[in-house]
């Protein structure tokens, strides 16, 4: 079963960056029409439609852009890598409210997906096994983000990681009750000892896209990742051309 019908729109945010664009691709591929924030690159379709948000985490910003639409993919992130914990992770979380709000004053969306990240949740990646759950998050991440110094290298990442956790936090605390379906996709993306895991961008579109429509998944954390690969392993997978492996 399907929460949304063929050929109703949803909403992507940032969708001409490579996660975005990508997301967009694979939901007009199933059929659906796509109103696109900040779009930039065209896909030369009559499905595609674009919007306009000139500050999406100010309070109302995103009402007319969720007006008619039945989904919305939220994709927008801070990627600035900046070391300002109080500009990033305000503006993640405005955002993540803004976008939560809008949905709920809709009448017309159905279900909400907003695009987390594994590091939301958990930072080291090694041979002891990982459980999580709903709740589990990072949370000793957002104090080290305060305390670390400007000059240590790892802040800018920490920031980063902190406005994760935030981010999530602030959009669950408010979609409770809500009439609309909403799940998180969480792929991972950073480099950590002694390996990572790899990612085709299309795999975790299209994780986008099933927590988006499929009506079994309700209120549910989507990790879009694969198996643990070490360096070596895939610096010889380069070598021999191989690809990384799909998302099961």
């Amino acid at each position: 079963m399907y929460i949304l019908c063929r050929g109703t729109t949803v909403l992507v945010t940032n969708a001409t960056g490579l996660v975005g664009s990508s997301v967009a691709a694979e939901l007009l591929v199933a059929g659906f029409k796509v109103l696109k924030q900040h779009l930039e690159l065209e896909f030369g379709s009559a499905t595609v439609e674009i919007v306009e948000v000139a500050d999406p985490s100010a309070p109302g910003a995103l009402d007319h852009a969720v007006q008619g639409v039945s989904g919305i993919i939220h994709v927008a992130m801070d990627a600035s890598m900046s070391t300002d914990p109080d500009a990033v992770i305000n503006s993640v979380g405005s955002c993540s409210t803004s976008l939560s709000e809008a949905a709920a004053r809709s009448k017309d969306v159905k279900s909400v997906v907003l695009t987390s990240s594994s590091v939301a949740v958990f930072g080291k990646t090694g041979k002891q096994p990982i459980v999580v759950d709903k709740q589990a998050n990072q949370d000793d991440i957002v104090p080290y983000a305060y305390s670390a110094k400007d000059d240590d290298l790892s802040k800018a990442a920490a920031v980063y990681m902190a406005s994760k956790v935030k981010g999530e936090q602030a959009a669950w605390a408010l979609v409770k009750g809500k009439g609309f379906a909403f799940n998180n996709a969480l792929p991972y993306w950073f480099l950590t000892p002694p390996g990572f895991f790899c990612n085709d961008v299309r795999d975790v579109a299209r994780a986008h896209v099933a927590a988006l429509v499929a009506d079994e998944i309700k209120d549910q954390r989507i990790f879009a990742m694969t198996e643990l690969w070490s360096i070596e392993e895939l610096a010889g997978a380069i070598q021999k051309g191989q690809a990384a492996p799909a998302i099961a």
